[in-house]
């Protein structure tokens, strides 16, 4: 082997080593963006859920007269249910696939209504 061949495969060796550490730094920038993305597009949609409740929340308020304390008052007016879970069902979508409303009592989580 002469010496243009062993310093054309140096050359292609350094090649190779730079190309591993050029992917190996891609491989953790591109981690790194993937879970900044990530969480950036969970917030995004926390945001767009808490909208879509505070939405919710006041065609209650507005078109159904709903009082604040509706567990008592749905306890009071069962009917107004069908009304509520009607209601509910317009906000399901690919997105929201399920939308109910619940609250908490001393032995957990009870259903009110749902879409």
């Amino acid at each position: 082997m002469g010496y243009k061949a062993l310093k054309k495969y140096i050359y292609f060796l350094y090649l190779l080593l730079l190309l591993f550490i050029l992917t190996v730094f891609l491989y953790i920038r591109f981690d790194s963006v993937i879970e900044a993305t990530t969480k950036e597009f969970q917030s995004i949609k926390v945001q767009e859920i808490a909208n879509d409740v505070h939405t919710i929340e006041k065609l209650f308020q507005k078109i159904l007269h709903l009082p604040s304390n509706i567990v008592t008052y749905l306890r009071e007016n069962p009917q107004r249910q069908v009304e509520i879970d009607k209601l509910l069902s317009s906000f399901i979508n690919k997105e929201n696939r399920y939308v109910y409303i619940i609250y908490k009592d001393n032995s957990g989580y009870r259903y009110l209504a749902d879409g």
